[in-house]
């Protein structure tokens, strides 16, 4: 063994190589979510001759130790890109419940909407992954709430209408959230934890959409005065 997939083995002292096996073993996770985690370099790896993965023990007690591992860090970021396919896909397919709603919304209406629904998942994944701060996050989740109320009563959607579009988005994320944790073998606890801060996240931008909604609306209705 003479390199690793981020450097020379030679320098310090020589590492403890462990198969995948051990290695899923000793972290109390299945072999595929290893393998994963190492496909996107959240953990260093050795490849032998014959092409079989070797992880370093001491980087493995290391991520043991860790309040939050790789499947915190970097694989939650991949929900935003999983999330648009399939809202996508539901969308494309027809027929389905917010139908109605979405067939009634110009091309350049479901452009606006798409771009903020870009910003919502790239939002809630940066709450999850914690690359800033949580009320810094949940405020900018108020902010896309609001702007979400403002366009639906721009677009003359009613405000049962806007929640169907916002349950829809959010029953996608929900579906996304459970193939997530069930194809990387997550734990129970780690599962309702990303579960309990979707929720926490997607409740304020709820809130903000139709606390910005009625006030747009009354806005519109009050009397023009002289």
């Amino acid at each position: 063994m003479t390199k690793t997939e981020t450097g020379d083995v030679s320098r310090g002292p020589t590492p403890t190589w462990l198969s995948i096996g051990k290695a899923s073993k000793l972290l109390g996770v299945n072999e595929s979510t290893l393998r994963h985690w190492a496909d996107r370099r959240a953990i260093r790896t050795f490849r032998t001759s014959g092409g079989h993965r070797r992880f370093d023990q001491e980087d493995l007690y290391a991520m043991m130790s860790q309040t939050s591992g790789p499947w915190e860090s970097r694989s939650l970021s991949d929900l935003k890109d999983l999330a648009l396919t399939k809202i996508r896909r539901r969308l494309s397919r027809g027929g389905t419940a917010p139908s109605k709603w979405y067939s009634r919304v110009s091309e350049k209406q479901k452009l606006r909407q798409r771009l903020l629904g870009r910003r919502l998942l790239a939002s809630a994944s940066d709450y999850l992954t914690r690359k800033r701060g949580r009320s810094q996050a949940l405020d900018e989740a108020r902010d896309i709430g609001e702007e979400y109320g403002i366009q639906a009563v721009g677009f003359g959607m009613s405000l049962e209408d806007a929640l169907e579009a916002f349950l829809f988005f959010r029953s996608s994320l929900d579906s996304v959230a459970m193939e997530f944790t069930r194809d990387r073998d997550l734990t129970t606890r780690q599962a309702m934890e990303i579960y309990k801060q979707l929720n926490a996240f997607t409740d304020q931008v709820l809130l903000a959409s139709i606390k910005a909604y009625q006030a747009q609306r009354a806005d519109q209705q009050a009397p023009a005065t002289a």
